[in-house]
């Protein structure tokens, strides 16, 4: 019975979180006449049309690929970023004991932390300044700085807690073998 009840109560929840895609797929099919009449079967309650869809893509086909492509190039470029400074971060918190003054490794990593829940709206002004004085407003290097910016505490903490799981048997054992922490160009 309490499998039952689970099932029911997940169906439910599904139902809810779905139900906005379902509505907005089937309005998109919909002649503009038709599109507050709350009808929820098509093929019977109205006939599909593809009129919508092909206006748009007619209009703004060439906008929309190159939306899409600014979009992939600063998601991509942006996480890549993050996640590049944020291992490179992560390891030297989890791996080097750190001490600036009365500063220890697990300050840094609560500072980062707080800079996880800060507010994006908190620094709208001084990336706005930044990005201004520096020419680049309205470009995609303005906003791949910008998530990489807001992107990059969380990036750091994850890697930090990645490096912490490792054991540290394990880059020793990698030290007696000969190699080390220092890249093949610093030697």
């Amino acid at each position: 019975m309490e499998r039952v009840g689970l099932g029911v109560l997940l169906l439910a929840v599904l139902v809810w979180v779905l139900f906005p895609l379902y509505w907005a797929g089937i309005t998109s099919l919909k002649e503009p006449t038709e599109t507050f009449r709350p009808t929820l079967l098509p093929f019977v309650q109205f006939m599909p049309t593809l009129a919508n869809w092909q206006d748009q893509l007619q209009l703004a086909g060439r906008d929309i690929l190159r939306d899409l492509q600014n979009s992939l190039l600063v998601a991509a470029a942006s996480a890549s970023l993050a996640l590049l400074l944020g291992t490179m971060a992560g390891y030297a918190l989890a791996r080097f004991p750190i001490h600036i003054g009365p500063l220890r490794n697990h300050d840094i990593a609560t500072w980062f932390l707080s800079q996880v829940i800060l507010p994006p709206a908190v620094v709208v002004i001084p990336f706005f300044l930044f990005m201004q004085r520096r020419g680049l407003l309205d470009t995609p290097t303005s906003l791949i700085l910008a998530h990489t910016t807001m992107n990059l505490p969380l990036a750091t903490l994850l890697m930090r807690d990645t490096f912490l799981g490792l054991p540290v048997e394990l880059e020793e054992a990698a030290m007696v073998d000969g190699a080390s922490r220092c890249a093949p160009s610093c030697t």
